[in-house]
């Protein structure tokens, strides 16, 4: 312990009020989610074109990896 704070504690030994408690809450959760966003929709869009490929007969490894919008088209 040097000056007088416990290892780790980055508030300066200062309790954060509920305010800022629902601030850093909004902010860390708004950052996973901008994170993690893009991630469920190529899984979602996969899912959506590996069942509709099953019913169609098609092959598995037709799959486009890439979202529509980032599609090259030709």
């Amino acid at each position: 312990m040097k000056n007088g704070r416990e290892p780790g504690d980055l508030t300066g030994g200062e309790q954060l009020g509920p305010l800022q408690m629902l601030l850093f809450g909004a902010l860390s959760g708004a950052s996973a989610e901008a994170v993690v966003y893009p991630m469920e929709v190529i899984r979602r869009r996969m899912q959506v074109q590996a069942a509709s490929a099953s019913t169609a007969g098609q092959s598995s490894q037709s799959l486009v990896l890439m979202p529509a919008a980032w599609q090259l088209h030709i």
